[in-house]
């Protein structure tokens, strides 16, 4: 003869909370954060120009809460690009979009920043370059995170935009 146990709503309600926060802790443990103070480096998706990538780069604030000083090399036809070696290390190319807010779980983000530098160009070219950026994305282990970054620049009356993917690892 077969006994079956009957399950009491209660009973069954208390298995049914201890198995959702289960499956709940077990998410918060497995969200990445990065560690505190350490500095990522990494490449956009942009095409490469004479093999070389366009960079991105930031640190993680010391209380782990922002990233800090979030810059990316891009360019999108506006404003001349090229002469021999790294095209992307001149500072008319790193956009710079500064600190962003880091949650628990590792995602980051945020939009509208303008960024603008001074193009050390004779006149009758535009003196300055402006960009407005939109960064998003995540910690997918301590040592890595990857996002979308979302451009649009002007030079004078030419305008152009752009969305990069990049990939960062600690350095």
């Amino acid at each position: 003869m077969m006994h079956h146990r009957l399950i009491t709503r209660p009973r069954l309600a208390g298995l049914v909370l201890a198995a959702a926060l289960s499956a709940l802790l077990t998410a918060s443990a497995l969200a990445a954060h990065p560690e505190a103070g350490r500095s990522y480096a990494g490449f956009t998706s942009a095409p490469a120009y004479h093999t070389y990538k366009a960079p991105v780069g930031f640190k993680v604030s010391a209380n782990g809460k922002q990233l800090l000083g979030f810059q990316y090399a891009a360019f999108c036809g506006v404003g001349g690009f090229g002469g021999p070696g790294d095209a992307w290390t001149g500072s008319y190319f790193t956009i710079k979009v500064g600190a962003i807010p880091l949650d628990k779980q590792g995602n980051f983000s945020v939009k509208g920043v303008k960024w603008s530098v001074t193009v050390p160009v004779p006149p009758p070219h535009p003196a300055s370059k402006t960009a407005t950026s939109a960064v998003s994305g995540h910690f997918q282990s301590a040592g890595s995170a990857a996002g979308t970054i979302k451009f649009t620049q002007s030079y004078g009356k030419a305008r152009c935009g752009a969305t990069l993917t990049f990939a960062a690892t600690a350095s």
